[in-house]
């Protein structure tokens, strides 16, 4: 009777995490661990992506488009629709393309940080544990997103300067895939933030550098911020 005693009590300790996890206790530490182990030796993502932009307290309209990603800092949207712009973010550096006005400005992403779209590639952080070096991070909740069981995360930029212009981040990571289903992006101090919603992301490991190139179509005006 003893050892059948012990047997059950060593199953019940190797079921009872799993289902607690399953259950909706997740901690972060254990979130963040989940990301790395669901994500590590991934190098590009590709899928579809809508985004809309609330300024003021006034939202617009939600824009589809295709997101591209690759892990080593590099995203691109491709926003479609009556006004099409291209979003190419790189270190240091967020590109927009309009093609409407035969246009395309550079913004040097350290003086423009109210540019809300070089953010988004927060999301795609090499690892979960990753975003601690940056942000504080904290698991809000357990939530559906759509048909999706997701965890929302709060990210409040560590460096007091950037917290001028972001406020916080709230990432919602798709409990299947552990990829991010949508962000939202909050401007400090204003009524304004970007919401970045993903569908179909998959693993493609092989996009072509000429996705990420600086390279427009010939006759491009070619501005650079201040």
């Amino acid at each position: 009777m003893k050892g059948l005693v012990m047997a059950i009590s060593v199953a019940l300790a190797l079921v009872l995490p799993c289902q607690m996890a399953m259950a909706g206790e997740w901690e972060l530490d254990d979130a963040l661990k989940q990301i790395d182990k669901a994500t590590k030796g991934v190098k590009g993502l590709t899928g579809r992506v809508m985004v809309a932009e609330t300024r003021d307290g006034e939202a617009a309209a939600e824009l589809p488009g295709g997101v591209a990603v690759r892990l080593d800092g590099r995203i691109r949207f491709d926003i479609k629709g009556d006004s099409p712009e291209t979003y190419l973010g790189l270190p240091g550096r967020l590109f927009i393309h309009t093609p409407s006005v035969n246009k395309v400005v550079e913004y040097p992403t350290r003086k423009h940080p109210d540019r809300l779209a070089q953010y988004a590639i927060v999301g795609f952080e090499p690892s979960g544990t990753g975003l601690l070096k940056d942000f504080l991070v904290s698991l809000l909740e357990e939530t559906e997103l759509g048909s999706s069981s997701t965890l929302l995360l709060e990210l409040t930029p560590k460096d007091p300067k950037l917290r001028e212009s972001i406020h916080k981040i709230h990432l919602w990571i798709d409990q299947a895939s552990w990829f991010p289903l949508q962000q939202r992006i909050f401007h400090a101090g204003a009524e304004t933030h970007l919401t970045v919603r993903y569908s179909g992301l998959s693993r493609n490991d092989g996009i072509e550098n000429s996705l990420f190139a600086v390279k427009w179509p010939k006759g491009t005006i070619k501005e650079k911020a201040k």
